[in-house]
């Protein structure tokens, strides 16, 4: 017994020690360390993108006090070659690198597999930076020449050193620059002591802008290369540097490059490496101020497989996408703009309701509309909610497609359903004054023709906006920029674009550098230019005196158009809308927005309402609850149905008749009555006559209603067509005085608009839309106004 009882003893404690070495097992290579673990992020060289981005990344990391990361050290080095080393000798835990030189590195010592991607940052261009002057006008002048080719142990060393072997220049052709840093080949390059520099990093590298500000230096064109070098360094891909990226830059150049990335060992605890991650996109705003263009940093695009690359991902990436992936993602705009920063507010406003969330930066509008048709296509997305402007939705609707969707500019997303209505956003066109002639009293968009033009972000609702602005003004720029709001105002500020279009609240903090200076102002639209555009998702409207210190006093208010934002979503979105709606309203505040709530959930024409989204509305009484009864589901069936076995028939009947009277009532409720239909008062007539012949109905047939419900449903009626009369007369006068001032328009257009108009308020007439002393009013302005034209058209021929 004795025996046996020291076996089992001994067997429990070796159990236990097992168990203890499995869990310190998992806990280090599965969980990670459970003390926050120091880390070392290498970097690269002065002038370079790597050691910003590597000082901004440590800042961020070091602030996210999360369980598993403590202090964060950023590092100097030569380059993605000396980072690599350090990370495989233990000297960094993190490190910045080119993707093609971690996979050449990888291939070439299959024995030193240690390396894994955290994540894509974004593409490092090569920039090949040549002095003015020197014969050098394509890739094969740089023989005998002085160059800076990168300093050792870095990537661009070896990509430069490819980009020459594809010219057939070897390193006895050129004499090297022998400088250390990106910011000291810029200095060469200026003083004339180098011909040429490899400089590859990002478009905002401060060593390319200084270099080319300086106007002795300019960029080589590589694209008669571009097949070439790919063939040698198959990682490196044919890119562009787009027109206007840097100062003395006016047109695109071709180059190569490769994607950017975050590295570590792949022993990295998978804790830290969701730590580090995490905290990455809960800071996208501060990684920004790395100059790096942030619009790459996005899930789908970041945490992609990038296998193909010849680099694996690390486990912990593969996991947080996984998460991720599970979230409810918010479409917004820009980073650091208004939509990105209201979409950030939401995100801890739904993860405090319990609801997970996360924001993504984006082009704007219009690929927020993509975003949200890709999730209605598969799984392999997830689902999203967006904030989009509301006239790029109306546009998305008016122009439903029949045949292909891929081919759209704005896409059309099926089952487009309201959340809530954001921000007023008005139209802003901001050129510099120097280019408004002294006779313009009232300057206009009309003066833009022949003009340098930025009409805002790719795939953004500001882009299409001023598209359609300068189309209706018949406004042909000389050059048409499409650029971030930084890049254009900065850009202004150089003289290298003329004027540029932002669509915004009021006032814009984003506009603050260029919006109060006075070298520059506000133009107001030609309102008989835009009365086309007006509509339920645009109309008329002012940035009144001082808003801007752009706007000197004694100039007029500037007449222009405004839109709203608004927060949408699909009809099958598989998260609780209700509860996300509740969340929403009841954090309004937060949002930083002067909207009410009552404004915020008030009816828009062409964008109906979640029905989730009405029902918490309706329970948080910001939006009226209409009496419905469905005798399938309302417990009134249950009552009824006690009432009929007690005998009490005349009280189910009054039941049905209050039943159904509100039935019809949300039916006319709920009809639209804007501006934009015209058919809405034939609409309520038909609904008149289906109720007063239930009214006629004998009193055991469905549907019955006695005289005093149809007496309330008349009166409910008529007052719901006076409104639609009220609005479609407000729309045509709003029209006509738009065309009252016709700046720039001929006589033959001029009644061609009228034309237009007078047959518009027949139909209106003939449905009803207005009455008799309304279409007559209307029509004796039209008339006159016509006639004036053609009298002072007759005059100027007789001259």
């Amino acid at each position: 017994m004795k025996i046996t009882k020291r076996w089992h003893q001994l067997l429990g404690l070796t159990l236990l020690v097992v168990g203890f070495a499995i869990a310190g097992f998992f806990g280090k290579f599965s969980l990670g360390s459970r003390s926050p673990q120091s880390l070392t992020i290498t970097t690269g060289t002065p002038g370079g993108t790597y050691i910003e981005l590597g000082q901004q990344l440590s800042r961020i990391l070091e602030g996210s006090q999360t369980d598993h990361i403590g202090s964060v050290t950023s590092i100097d080095s030569s380059g993605s070659v000396q980072n690599i080393e350090r990370l495989i000798n233990g000297e960094a835990d993190l490190a910045l690198a080119i993707e093609t030189v971690v996979a050449k590195h990888t291939a070439e010592h299959p024995e030193r597999d240690q390396l894994r991607a955290l994540m894509f940052l974004y593409v490092d261009r090569v920039h090949l930076v040549v002095r003015s002057g020197r014969g050098i006008l394509k890739l094969s002048d740089l023989a005998g020449k002085r160059i800076f080719i990168g300093a050792d142990g870095s990537g661009t060393k070896l990509i430069s050193n490819d980009i020459l072997l594809s010219a057939g220049i070897s390193e006895a052709d050129y004499q090297r620059v022998a400088v250390k840093s990106f910011a000291d080949a810029s200095l060469a390059l200026q003083t004339g002591t180098a011909d040429a520099a490899f400089i590859v990093a990002s478009t905002l590298a401060k060593a390319v802008t200084t270099a080319l500000s300086s106007g002795c230096c300019s960029l080589l064109d590589l694209a008669n290369n571009q097949a070439a070098i790919t063939k040698i360094a198959p990682g490196l891909k044919a890119i562009s540097i787009p027109g206007r990226t840097f100062p003395n830059q006016p047109n695109r150049v071709g180059t190569v490059g490769g994607a950017a990335i975050l590295v570590a060992r792949k022993d990295l605890p998978i804790a830290v490496a969701t730590d580090i991650l995490a905290a990455i996109f809960d800071n996208l705003d501060a990684l920004d101020e790395a100059r790096i263009p942030t619009q790459s940093v996005r899930l789908d695009r970041a945490l992609a497989d990038r296998s193909s690359g010849g680099v694996k991902m690390h486990a912990g990436s593969r996991l947080f996408l996984k998460a991720e992936n599970k979230k409810l993602l918010i479409a917004t705009g820009m980073i650091n703009g208004k939509y990105y920063r209201i979409g950030k507010q939401i995100e801890i406003i739904l993860q405090h309701a319990g609801i997970p969330a996360r924001v993504t930066q984006t082009g704007g509008s219009v690929e927020n509309l993509k975003i949200l048709q890709d999730s209605l296509k598969d799984n392999s997305h997830p689902p999203a909610l967006a904030i989009v402007q509301y006239d790029v939705v109306v546009n998305s609707f008016r122009f439903r497609p029949k045949g292909n969707m891929e081919s759209r500019k704005i896409p059309y997303v099926s089952g487009l359903q309201r959340i809530a209505n954001l921000h007023e956003e008005k139209l802003h066109a901001l050129v510099r004054r120097d280019l408004i002639p002294d006779s313009v009293a009232v300057p206009t968009l009309n003066l833009l023709n022949g003009l340098n033009v930025c009409t805002g972000p790719d795939q953004s609702g500001t882009q299409e906006l001023a598209n359609a602005a300068l189309h209706h003004h018949r406004v042909v720029p000389k050059s048409i920029a499409v650029l971030s709001i930084p890049d254009m105002v900065e850009r202004m500020h150089s003289r290298e674009i003329d004027a540029g279009f932002f669509v915004s609240h009021v006032p814009n903090e984003s506009l603050k550098t260029i919006a109060h200076d006075r070298r520059f102002r506000l133009l107001s639209v030609d309102s008989s230019r835009v009365t086309a555009m007006l509509g339920p998702a645009i109309w008329m409207s002012r940035i009144e005196p001082g808003v801007y210190g752009a706007q000197l006093e004694g100039e007029p208010v500037i007449e222009t158009v405004s839109t709203r934002a608004v927060l949408v979503t699909t009809g099958d979105l598989p998260f609780d809308v209700y509860k996300i709606t509740q969340a929403v309203y009841e954090g309004a505040a937060f949002l930083g927005i002067s909207e009410t709530t009552q404004t915020m959930a008030q009816e828009l024409l062409s964008l109906p309402l979640h029905p989730d989204a009405m029902r918490a509305l309706q329970d948080q009484d910001i939006l009226p609850r209409p009496q419905h009864y469905d005798w399938l589901k309302d417990t009134w069936r249950g009552l009824a149905i006690l009432v009929m076995v007690g005998g009490g028939f005349q009280g189910f009947i009054t039941m049905r008749r209050e039943a159904t009277q509100q039935e019809i009532r949300r039916r006319i409720i709920a009809l639209n009555v804007g501006a934009d239909s015209k058919t809405s008062v034939s609409d309520l007539q038909e609904i008149r006559s289906g109720f007063e012949e239930r009214g006629r109905r004998g009193r055991w047939q469905r549907g019955f209603l006695d005289s005093g419900r149809v007496a309330e449903l008349n009166a409910l009626v008529e007052k719901r067509a006076i409104e639609a009369r009220s609005n479609s007369i407000r729309n045509m006068l709003s029209r006509l005085r738009a065309l009252w001032t016709p700046t720039g328009l001929d006589a033959k257009t001029l009644v061609e608009h009228y034309d237009s108009l007078e047959r518009e308020s027949w139909v209106h007439l003939e449905n009803g839309e207005l009455d008799s002393s309304q279409h007559s009013l209307l029509l004796n302005a039209i008339k006159d106004r016509r006639s004036e034209i053609r009298c002072q058209q007759a005059s100027r021929e007789e001259k």
